[in-house]
């Protein structure tokens, strides 16, 4: 349901019937679709298909984020300068010439990146699973860092180790979403949606109270006892999802 929110896809007769009308709010507020980058976040990422620079590419996106630092603003400027002279020196009695007026967006089709390791050129399959999800995260959060778009994450992992979390925590201007089947690291309560057999908001003290009043929980003591019971036994078996909003 959120790529068919953020990809604009066409809402089918079925889905209208039977979902309804998709809406993602974050404290009661409807996120502007025009106003957000989406970014997935997977374990099968390709990086040699990224590398190909197409509409949707992460490292497009990134390259282009990069180029647009004030760093580069007198480089690309004196770039435009001496393209505008060759043109001249183009000129004939015929024919004028004139060079297209580079940006960073248009720098991107000169471009061809190159992954690298260690000063030697490498691909995906050189990258540990920590590796190719890092990779990614890192991407997303230089592009988070000066935008004043929203920037919205959604990590779908089989697996949270500690240095993917050490990244995922480095995204503090995204809206993150994690989805994992297992954990290996201790997770934050409140910051856990459980779903298995039930599904729950841990964060949600009365859907927790309520979910545990009829199996004879007289308190939301007990009851928020069991529910971490719960997922510290199970959460390396079954599916979780964090959700962080900043």
């Amino acid at each position: 349901m959120i790529f068919e929110y953020f990809h604009n896809t066409k809402i089918t007769e079925y889905s209208l019937n039977h979902i309804g009308q998709i809406n993602i709010s974050i404290d009661n507020k409807e996120i502007n679709k025009k106003q957000t980058l989406f970014y997935y976040v997977n374990h099968q990422y390709s990086l040699h298909d990224d590398l190909k620079l197409s509409t949707k590419s992460l490292i497009s996106k990134y390259l282009e984020s990069f180029l647009s630092q004030r760093d580069y603003n007198d480089t690309i400027l004196s770039i435009n300068i001496l393209l505008e002279s060759f043109a001249i020196e183009l000129d004939s009695d015929i024919i004028k010439s004139q060079f297209v007026t580079l940006t960073p967006k248009s720098l991107l089709k000169l471009l061809i990146p190159l992954y690298f390791i260690e000063d030697e050129q490498a691909n995906e399959y050189d990258l540990s699973y920590d590796e190719i999800i890092i990779v990614q995260l890192k991407m997303i959060e230089f592009i988070s860092r000066d935008i004043e778009m929203t920037v919205f994450c959604l990590i779908e992992i089989p697996e949270l180790t500690q240095a993917i979390k050490e990244c995922i925590q480095q995204l503090n201007q995204c809206i993150v979403i994690v989805i994992l089947t297992s954990s290996q690291v201790l997770l934050e309560f409140k910051d856990i949606y459980y779903m298995s057999n039930i599904i729950i908001d841990c964060s949600d003290d009365e859907l927790i109270y309520e979910t545990f009043l009829s199996k004879g929980v007289c308190t939301l003591k007990e009851a928020k006892q069991i529910m971490q019971d719960i997922v510290n036994k199970e959460y390396q078996k079954q599916q979780l999802s964090i959700t962080k909003n900043i």
